[in-house]
């Protein structure tokens, strides 16, 4: 590499570091609303199951979670929730550490669009779908509560809006799950939240 391309690259780097700080400066919170509860739904999710509220049989089902979160520093927080994570997984809960930007805010802070990427974990029931992909066997509805276990990680990628005087936040977010037992498997669904700040 040139001296000229390393000092461009330099550049390059610094402004881009400048903007980010300009834009967390802009966006910061003002307020020490730290917790979030709320509702979360899964929807368009892949390999479609059977549990949730689903129209008819040809469309997607829709699974619902309980969730919260807490805001740890500015930049970071600890998000979890428990309910149906997927319509082809049973009934499991998750524990996932957040990474979020703010990139827009009102002068008063109270509308803010942020962008986050969350890690975690997830543990919950296979399901009954899970006999259905591996053996063509249905077994029961009662297996969204019983049966093998699903160990899992969980990667959201999402945006959120802070609204209403900062008060509720609305998400929505792509969550790709990697499920590593009962087997190794891949789902993936989009989901939309809306919790409380207090």
């Amino acid at each position: 590499m040139s001296r000229r391309t390393a000092v461009n690259f330099y550049r390059l780097l610094v402004s881009a570091s400048l903007l980010c700080l300009a834009c967390e400066a802009r966006a910061a919170e003002p307020d020490e609303r730290r917790w979030g509860v709320g509702i979360e739904l899964t929807a368009l999710s892949l390999p479609r199951g059977h549990l949730g509220s689903a129209p008819n049989a040809t469309e997607y089902a829709v699974t619902p979670m309980v969730v919260g979160r807490f805001q740890v520093l500015k930049a970071v927080a600890v998000a979890a929730g428990f309910g149906l994570p997927h319509p082809s997984m049973g009934l499991g809960g998750w524990v996932a550490g957040e990474i979020n930007a703010p990139v827009l805010a009102n002068a008063h802070k109270t509308l803010a669009l942020s962008l986050f990427q969350q890690t975690g974990l997830q543990l919950g029931y296979a399901g009954p779908d899970y006999f259905a992909r591996h053996g063509d066997d249905f077994v029961g509805y009662q297996y969204a509560v019983a049966g093998p276990l699903a160990f899992a990680f969980r990667l959201p990628t999402g945006v959120c809006l802070r609204w209403a005087g900062g008060y509720i936040d609305s998400y929505v977010q792509t969550v790709p799950i990697i499920a590593l037992t009962p087997s190794s498997e891949l789902f993936y669904d989009v989901s939309v939240g809306t919790r409380a700040r207090f």
